[in-house]
């Protein structure tokens, strides 16, 4: 195991418009002038059972900030924290792995304290999206007085459409982003017609509830069913809040094919 680091990339958060904090492994050694020196690397946190550095109570608090439905994983190891949720930030010092990097080239900083709507805040700052934002040393300031309070909303649909006249019940896997489909197996990350980044750890989060009912995949062949008992399956699938659809009437639910087929 190794130490959990969280870093407020403060140049990832000025090109993507949104407070950014990247999760990472490492050690985290005594600190005498707060600043971290060491290798790191970048990790998926949601496939993390622990880490060294926090308990597992800690840890899990810190899973609950970062996947608050509020935010939204870009990649593996990269989310973008809504505004409403800056506030939370303060709690994660605590635990003394929250770090920020304020340029590229300068040092990574463990956090003492967060100010918020400071007037102390640092004559060197940067501004997005409403929020000021800086930092001195081991220390961060956020001025979020003129920030939209509105919460963004971040409702994505799943679609799954199995082919029911193909023995292996392929399944294709879709997601709609306030209604712009995006194939699962699609390389581009960010949607330019609705100006967001696509949900990386719902659409993990989703491969994986697939997955549970017995559709596997590999990327020669994509989704094969794997199971016994197709009916249920597919029932247990709706039950993740998965829209099920057939690939020869994708308009409609698959529901009556089943209700009127052989596998009930």
């Amino acid at each position: 195991m190794a130490d959990l680091i969280l870093n407020i990339n403060f140049d990832e958060s000025r090109k993507k418009n949104r407070i950014v904090i990247e999760t990472y492994e490492g050690t985290i050694p005594k600190l005498k002038s707060k600043q971290f020196s060491g290798q790191l690397r970048n990790v998926n946190i949601n496939c993390l059972n622990k880490v060294d550095n926090v308990t597992d109570v800690e840890f899990q608090q810190i899973l609950d900030f970062l996947n608050n439905v509020s935010n939204t994983q870009i990649n593996k190891y990269q989310y973008l924290i809504s505004n409403n949720r800056l506030a939370g930030l303060e709690s994660l010092v605590i635990f003394a792995c929250l770090f920020y990097k304020a340029e590229k080239k300068s040092p990574m900083y463990q956090v003492d304290e967060i100010c918020y709507n400071s007037l102390s805040l640092s004559s060197e700052y940067s501004k997005i999206d409403g929020v000021k934002f800086g930092g001195e040393k081991s220390k961060i300031f956020f001025d979020i007085n003129n920030i939209s309070q509105k919460d963004i909303s971040n409702q994505i649909n799943a679609k799954v459409y199995i082919n029911l006249s193909d023995k292996s019940f392929p399944l294709d896997l879709a997601f709609d982003y306030d209604n712009y489909i995006v194939d699962y197996l699609s390389e581009d990350r960010f949607i330019s017609v609705s100006n967001r980044y696509r949900d990386f750890g719902f659409e993990q989060r989703t491969r994986g509830n697939i997955e549970a009912c017995n559709w596997k995949y590999n990327k020669e062949e994509g989704f094969r069913y794997k199971g016994e008992n197709l009916w249920q399956d597919v029932e247990n699938m709706s039950k993740y809040g998965i829209n099920i659809y057939t690939n020869a009437e994708k308009k409609n639910s698959c529901w009556r094919f089943f209700e009127n087929s052989s596998f009930i």
